[in-house]
């Protein structure tokens, strides 16, 4: 089931090999910002970003929130570029049927974030290439 009352990040204290038993888990932070449907740290691991039925919320490394993108859009995907100088993210409008697929600027930082290119799609993934360059997008067919 993909939808989320809250979400809890997980701290992993013991990664298990195939014969060890299930490893010793830590709750270290609980994100209760609306809905949460997906989350993705930034290459560097410094800023994690959480996409949610109210925007993008943006926590550092200790879970201090650092700002906020998109608030009145439901985001359902989110994808750092591999410099972590842009965010894209697919959205869905709580007033309308709109879909877009938005690329920040976040070069700067996440709470000065611009947005670079605005397009109309419905996409299920999107994902970079490895240098940055290309963007690949899924879209639901409608056929």
């Amino acid at each position: 089931m993909r939808y989320f009352s809250l979400l809890i990040l997980l701290f992993v204290t013991s990664i298990p090999s195939f014969a060890d038993d299930i490893p010793d888990i830590t709750q270290v932070a609980r994100f209760g910002r609306g809905t949460a449907y997906t989350l993705a740290w930034r290459p560097d691991g410094e800023v994690l970003a959480v996409g949610s039925s109210t925007g993008v919320w943006f926590f550092d490394e200790e879970f201090n929130e650092l700002g906020r993108l998109a608030e009145d859009r439901a985001i359902d995907t989110l994808e750092w570029s591999p410099d972590g100088e842009r965010l894209i993210a697919f959205a869905s409008s709580y007033q309308t049927e709109n879909c877009q697929l938005t690329i920040w600027d976040v070069s700067q930082d996440v709470q000065t974030a611009s947005q670079d290119k605005v397009l109309d799609y419905c996409a299920e993934s999107v994902d970079w290439s490895n240098d940055g360059k290309l963007i690949a997008i899924g879209v639901a067919d409608q056929y």
